[in-house]
């Protein structure tokens, strides 16, 4: 199976991402250049983030599962289980796990969750307002 690293920039993997009438639970990533492009080359339909007109723009994925991930899923770096009771935070270094697909004429290959495997955890800042606000 596929495997795709990136930074985690949402989190619904405890708690399902409900917005827009979706009961899915899901995990929003930046990737770098070379990771989009892997993935784009496989038939995943890449997103662009722009904060303002002036900013370069992000590119992002989502992975989704209809169910939670079992705790069998979900290691640290070293391969240990890692208790995925709260939300990973913004800015965490992941590698998820993907089944590959056959792609669809107009949405590509879907991208959902098998695995995951958490590189780096970030601090929790509680969405704390950034300085200088």
């Amino acid at each position: 199976m596929p495997l795709t690293n990136g930074t985690v920039v949402f989190s619904n993997l405890v708690t399902p991402d409900t917005a827009f009438g979706n009961e899915a639970f899901s995990l929003t990533v930046s990737l770098t250049d070379d990771e989009a492009t892997q993935l784009s080359e496989a038939g995943v339909k890449i997103k662009e983030y722009k904060k303002d007109a002036d900013s370069e723009p992000v590119l992002q994925r989502s992975f989704k599962t209809n169910y939670k991930l079992k705790p069998s899923d979900v290691v640290d770096a070293e391969g240990n289980p890692f208790d995925l009771s709260q939300e990973l935070p913004r800015g965490s270094l992941v590698r998820v796990q993907w089944p590959a697909r056959t792609p669809h004429p107009i949405h590509g290959v879907g991208a959902y969750i098998s695995k995951l495997r958490i590189l780096e955890l970030a601090e929790d800042t509680g969405g704390a307002f950034e300085e200088g606000f």
